[in-house]
Protein backbone atom coordinates (compact mmCIF):
# COMPACT_ATOMS: atom_id res chain seq x y z
CA UNK A 1 0.00 0.00 0.00
CA UNK A 2 1.04 3.46 -0.55
CA UNK A 3 -1.44 5.79 -0.56
CA UNK A 4 -0.84 8.58 -3.26
CA UNK A 5 1.83 8.96 -6.37
CA UNK A 6 3.44 11.63 -4.03
CA UNK A 7 4.15 8.99 -1.28
CA UNK A 8 5.25 6.50 -3.79
CA UNK A 9 8.04 9.22 -5.50
CA UNK A 10 8.92 10.00 -1.68
CA UNK A 11 9.44 6.09 -1.24
CA UNK A 12 12.22 5.88 -4.40
CA UNK A 13 13.73 8.50 -3.81
CA UNK A 14 14.20 7.39 -0.27
CA UNK A 15 15.38 3.89 -1.37
CA UNK A 16 17.41 5.48 -3.55
CA UNK A 17 19.28 7.98 -1.07
CA UNK A 18 19.07 5.71 1.94
CA UNK A 19 17.52 8.95 3.82
CA UNK A 20 13.62 10.66 3.58
CA UNK A 21 14.18 13.53 1.21
CA UNK A 22 13.46 16.75 3.08
CA UNK A 23 10.17 18.63 2.09
CA UNK A 24 10.78 21.68 3.67
CA UNK A 25 14.12 23.97 4.63
CA UNK A 26 17.97 23.76 3.20
CA UNK A 27 18.18 21.47 0.29
CA UNK A 28 14.53 20.77 0.33
CA UNK A 29 12.86 19.57 -2.91
CA UNK A 30 9.27 20.08 -3.96
CA UNK A 31 6.53 16.89 -4.53
CA UNK A 32 6.62 17.82 -8.51
CA UNK A 33 10.96 17.61 -8.16
CA UNK A 34 10.58 14.10 -6.44
CA UNK A 35 7.73 13.01 -8.86
CA UNK A 36 10.39 13.94 -11.49
CA UNK A 37 13.86 12.13 -9.63
CA UNK A 38 12.03 8.97 -9.00
CA UNK A 39 10.38 8.49 -12.52
CA UNK A 40 14.32 8.97 -13.55
CA UNK A 41 15.22 6.39 -10.97
CA UNK A 42 12.90 4.05 -12.38
CA UNK A 43 13.97 4.26 -15.80
CA UNK A 44 17.47 3.98 -15.10
CA UNK A 45 16.57 0.81 -12.89
CA UNK A 46 14.33 -0.98 -14.67
CA UNK A 47 14.70 0.25 -18.43
CA UNK A 48 12.82 2.90 -20.77
CA UNK A 49 9.68 3.40 -19.94
CA UNK A 50 8.51 1.97 -23.83
CA UNK A 51 10.14 -1.16 -23.30
CA UNK A 52 8.59 -4.28 -21.31
CA UNK A 53 10.99 -5.33 -18.43
CA UNK A 54 11.12 -8.61 -16.63
CA UNK A 55 8.21 -7.90 -13.83
CA UNK A 56 10.84 -8.64 -11.50
CA UNK A 57 12.61 -5.62 -11.89
CA UNK A 58 9.30 -3.47 -10.99
CA UNK A 59 8.58 -2.54 -7.53
CA UNK A 60 4.89 -3.46 -7.92
CA UNK A 61 3.22 -6.31 -9.84
CA UNK A 62 -0.68 -4.77 -9.80
CA UNK A 63 -1.22 -0.77 -8.93
CA UNK A 64 -5.17 0.54 -8.43
CA UNK A 65 -5.30 4.42 -8.78
CA UNK A 66 -8.11 6.00 -7.04
CA UNK A 67 -9.20 9.60 -7.83
CA UNK A 68 -7.58 9.22 -10.56
CA UNK A 69 -9.37 12.32 -11.96
CA UNK A 70 -6.59 14.34 -10.66
CA UNK A 71 -3.65 12.59 -10.96
CA UNK A 72 -1.05 15.07 -13.00
CA UNK A 73 0.61 13.71 -16.16
CA UNK A 74 4.40 13.17 -14.49
CA UNK A 75 2.02 11.28 -11.79
CA UNK A 76 1.10 9.04 -14.19
CA UNK A 77 4.43 8.28 -16.17
CA UNK A 78 5.61 7.64 -12.67
CA UNK A 79 2.62 5.19 -11.84
CA UNK A 80 3.33 3.33 -15.63
CA UNK A 81 6.91 3.05 -14.89
CA UNK A 82 5.98 1.32 -11.43
CA UNK A 83 4.18 -1.69 -12.66
CA UNK A 84 5.48 -3.89 -15.60
CA UNK A 85 3.25 -3.51 -18.42
CA UNK A 86 0.52 -6.58 -18.68
CA UNK A 87 -3.44 -6.69 -19.35
CA UNK A 88 -4.14 -5.85 -15.92
CA UNK A 89 -0.93 -3.64 -14.54
CA UNK A 90 -3.07 -0.87 -13.54
CA UNK A 91 -6.73 -0.82 -12.09
CA UNK A 92 -7.73 2.99 -12.66
CA UNK A 93 -11.11 4.75 -10.70
CA UNK A 94 -11.98 8.04 -11.09
CA UNK A 95 -14.88 10.51 -11.80
CA UNK A 96 -13.90 13.27 -14.07
CA UNK A 97 -16.85 15.39 -12.78
CA UNK A 98 -15.01 15.67 -9.24
CA UNK A 99 -11.91 17.14 -10.67
CA UNK A 100 -10.90 19.88 -8.41
CA UNK A 101 -7.26 20.40 -9.93
CA UNK A 102 -6.40 21.65 -12.89
CA UNK A 103 -5.21 18.19 -14.21
CA UNK A 104 -6.34 17.17 -17.52
CA UNK A 105 -4.44 14.00 -19.11
CA UNK A 106 -6.15 11.33 -21.16
CA UNK A 107 -4.08 8.25 -20.27
CA UNK A 108 -2.80 7.24 -23.70
CA UNK A 109 -1.30 10.53 -23.92
CA UNK A 110 1.13 9.22 -21.02
CA UNK A 111 1.75 5.71 -22.58
CA UNK A 112 -1.15 3.90 -20.86
CA UNK A 113 -4.00 2.36 -23.02
CA UNK A 114 -7.16 1.50 -21.16
CA UNK A 115 -10.35 0.27 -21.18
CA UNK A 116 -13.32 1.97 -20.26
CA UNK A 117 -16.33 0.71 -17.87
CA UNK A 118 -18.63 3.33 -17.55
CA UNK A 119 -21.00 2.91 -13.81
CA UNK A 120 -24.15 4.37 -13.92
CA UNK A 121 -25.91 3.21 -11.21
CA UNK A 122 -25.26 4.49 -7.31
CA UNK A 123 -25.72 2.36 -4.36
CA UNK A 124 -24.47 4.65 -2.01
CA UNK A 125 -26.80 8.46 -2.56
CA UNK A 126 -30.42 8.13 -2.49
CA UNK A 127 -31.92 9.46 -5.57
CA UNK A 128 -32.69 12.94 -4.01
CA UNK A 129 -29.50 13.79 -3.36
CA UNK A 130 -27.67 12.39 -6.44
CA UNK A 131 -29.96 14.47 -8.69
CA UNK A 132 -29.26 17.39 -6.92
CA UNK A 133 -25.66 17.09 -7.71
CA UNK A 134 -26.29 16.47 -11.11
CA UNK A 135 -28.47 19.43 -11.41
CA UNK A 136 -25.67 21.69 -9.15
CA UNK A 137 -22.88 20.31 -11.13
CA UNK A 138 -24.09 20.99 -14.43
CA UNK A 139 -24.75 17.92 -17.13
CA UNK A 140 -21.83 19.18 -19.49
CA UNK A 141 -18.81 17.33 -20.42
CA UNK A 142 -15.65 16.79 -18.23
CA UNK A 143 -12.65 15.79 -19.53
CA UNK A 144 -12.20 12.38 -19.46
CA UNK A 145 -9.34 9.72 -18.80
CA UNK A 146 -9.87 7.46 -21.64
CA UNK A 147 -12.35 8.97 -24.46
CA UNK A 148 -11.53 12.75 -23.89
CA UNK A 149 -14.74 13.55 -22.33
CA UNK A 150 -17.34 12.42 -19.86
CA UNK A 151 -20.96 13.00 -19.65
CA UNK A 152 -23.37 12.81 -16.27
CA UNK A 153 -26.59 11.85 -18.13
CA UNK A 154 -28.32 8.66 -17.05
CA UNK A 155 -27.00 8.42 -13.33
CA UNK A 156 -29.13 6.92 -11.28
CA UNK A 157 -30.15 5.40 -7.64
CA UNK A 158 -31.32 2.26 -6.24
CA UNK A 159 -33.15 3.93 -3.53
CA UNK A 160 -34.59 7.24 -2.36
CA UNK A 161 -34.34 9.38 0.67
CA UNK A 162 -35.03 13.23 1.98
CA UNK A 163 -34.48 15.94 -0.09
CA UNK A 164 -31.66 18.26 0.81
CA UNK A 165 -32.05 20.80 2.87
CA UNK A 166 -31.54 24.27 2.45
CA UNK A 167 -31.49 27.50 4.93
CA UNK A 168 -30.78 30.99 4.64
CA UNK A 169 -29.68 33.00 7.76
CA UNK A 170 -29.37 36.89 8.10
CA UNK A 171 -25.98 36.24 9.56
CA UNK A 172 -23.00 34.46 9.86
CA UNK A 173 -23.52 34.59 13.34
CA UNK A 174 -27.07 32.65 13.13
CA UNK A 175 -25.86 30.65 10.39
CA UNK A 176 -23.61 29.04 12.67
CA UNK A 177 -26.08 29.12 15.71
CA UNK A 178 -28.51 26.61 13.25
CA UNK A 179 -25.60 24.93 12.05
CA UNK A 180 -24.81 24.07 16.25
CA UNK A 181 -28.48 23.14 16.72
CA UNK A 182 -28.73 21.45 13.32
CA UNK A 183 -25.31 18.53 14.76
CA UNK A 184 -26.44 18.86 17.89
CA UNK A 185 -30.24 17.23 17.15
CA UNK A 186 -28.28 14.73 14.40
CA UNK A 187 -26.63 13.30 17.47
CA UNK A 188 -29.55 13.24 19.95
CA UNK A 189 -31.28 11.08 16.87
CA UNK A 190 -28.37 8.63 17.65
CA UNK A 191 -26.11 9.57 14.55
CA UNK A 192 -22.58 8.94 16.23
CA UNK A 193 -20.40 12.21 15.40
CA UNK A 194 -18.19 9.87 13.05
CA UNK A 195 -21.11 9.89 11.31
CA UNK A 196 -21.44 13.83 10.61
CA UNK A 197 -19.36 16.00 8.39
CA UNK A 198 -19.06 19.64 7.97
CA UNK A 199 -17.68 21.39 4.78
CA UNK A 200 -16.82 25.05 3.78
CA UNK A 201 -15.37 26.29 0.78
CA UNK A 202 -12.61 28.26 2.69
CA UNK A 203 -10.19 27.53 5.69
CA UNK A 204 -11.96 30.83 7.73
CA UNK A 205 -14.88 29.05 7.23
CA UNK A 206 -13.39 25.99 8.59
CA UNK A 207 -12.39 27.66 11.90
CA UNK A 208 -15.51 29.55 12.30
CA UNK A 209 -17.20 26.31 12.43
CA UNK A 210 -14.88 24.20 14.48
CA UNK A 211 -14.94 26.75 16.99
CA UNK A 212 -18.52 26.30 17.47
CA UNK A 213 -18.56 22.38 17.24
CA UNK A 214 -15.59 22.08 19.42
CA UNK A 215 -17.38 19.67 21.99
CA UNK A 216 -19.24 17.84 19.10
CA UNK A 217 -16.12 15.90 17.46
CA UNK A 218 -17.86 15.86 14.37
CA UNK A 219 -14.99 15.93 11.03
CA UNK A 220 -15.06 19.89 9.67
CA UNK A 221 -13.28 20.10 6.71
CA UNK A 222 -13.04 22.09 3.11
CA UNK A 223 -14.81 20.71 0.77
CA UNK A 224 -11.64 19.71 -0.84
CA UNK A 225 -10.71 17.77 2.47
CA UNK A 226 -13.87 15.97 1.90
CA UNK A 227 -12.74 14.59 -1.18
CA UNK A 228 -13.11 10.70 -1.21
CA UNK A 229 -14.88 10.23 2.15
CA UNK A 230 -18.66 9.53 3.08
CA UNK A 231 -20.39 10.16 5.95
CA UNK A 232 -24.07 9.11 6.95
CA UNK A 233 -25.16 13.39 6.92
CA UNK A 234 -23.38 16.08 5.82
CA UNK A 235 -23.61 19.87 6.50
CA UNK A 236 -22.52 22.40 4.28
CA UNK A 237 -21.75 25.89 5.49
CA UNK A 238 -21.20 29.54 3.83
CA UNK A 239 -22.33 28.53 0.61
CA UNK A 240 -23.70 32.67 -0.64
CA UNK A 241 -22.73 34.25 -3.05
CA UNK A 242 -19.05 35.69 -3.06
CA UNK A 243 -17.88 32.65 -1.24
CA UNK A 244 -18.61 29.65 -3.48
CA UNK A 245 -17.76 30.37 -6.09
CA UNK A 246 -15.19 32.63 -5.11
CA UNK A 247 -14.20 35.98 -7.71
CA UNK A 248 -13.46 33.75 -11.14
CA UNK A 249 -11.00 35.55 -12.90
CA UNK A 250 -12.04 37.88 -15.93
CA UNK A 251 -10.46 36.10 -18.81
CA UNK A 252 -13.42 34.20 -20.69
CA UNK A 253 -11.33 30.40 -20.91
CA UNK A 254 -9.91 30.85 -17.51
CA UNK A 255 -13.18 32.20 -15.83
CA UNK A 256 -14.85 29.37 -17.10
CA UNK A 257 -12.96 26.64 -16.45
CA UNK A 258 -12.58 28.21 -12.41
CA UNK A 259 -16.04 28.30 -12.38
CA UNK A 260 -16.25 24.56 -13.37
CA UNK A 261 -13.35 23.61 -10.65
CA UNK A 262 -15.73 25.83 -8.12
CA UNK A 263 -18.88 23.45 -9.17
CA UNK A 264 -16.77 20.07 -8.85
CA UNK A 265 -15.90 20.69 -5.72
CA UNK A 266 -18.95 21.49 -4.24
CA UNK A 267 -20.78 18.56 -6.07
CA UNK A 268 -17.50 16.51 -4.38
CA UNK A 269 -19.03 18.28 -0.76
CA UNK A 270 -22.59 17.39 -1.49
CA UNK A 271 -22.51 13.70 -2.47
CA UNK A 272 -20.34 13.07 0.48
CA UNK A 273 -23.83 12.56 1.93
CA UNK A 274 -25.56 8.80 2.45
CA UNK A 275 -28.66 9.84 3.63
CA UNK A 276 -29.19 13.65 4.31
CA UNK A 277 -27.68 16.89 3.15
CA UNK A 278 -28.25 20.00 4.85
CA UNK A 279 -26.61 23.30 3.37
CA UNK A 280 -26.69 26.71 4.18
CA UNK A 281 -25.71 30.71 3.49
CA UNK A 282 -26.24 33.95 5.09
CA UNK A 283 -27.21 36.89 2.73
CA UNK A 284 -27.41 35.86 -0.99
CA UNK A 285 -27.24 32.33 -1.60
CA UNK A 286 -24.62 31.02 -3.96
CA UNK A 287 -26.08 31.23 -7.83
CA UNK A 288 -24.94 27.75 -7.93
CA UNK A 289 -27.98 26.75 -5.28
CA UNK A 290 -30.36 27.87 -8.60
CA UNK A 291 -29.21 25.57 -10.48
Amino acid sequence: EVGNPERLAVRIVADAEGRRPALVGPGSRTLAELTDEALRLLSRDTGDLLDDVEPGRKPYRHIVVDEAQDVSPAQWRLLRAAVPRATDDLFVVGDPHQRVTDTRVTLASVGIPAVEHSLKVSYRLPQEILSFGVRLRGGGPAGGLVTGYAELFGFRATRNGERPVIRAYDSPEAELAGLTGTVSSWLEEGVPATGIAVGARTQRLVNAAKRVLAEQGVKVATFQGLKGLEFDRVALVGVAEGVVPEQPPTDPADRARALLRERSMLFVACTRARNLLYISHSGRASPFLSA
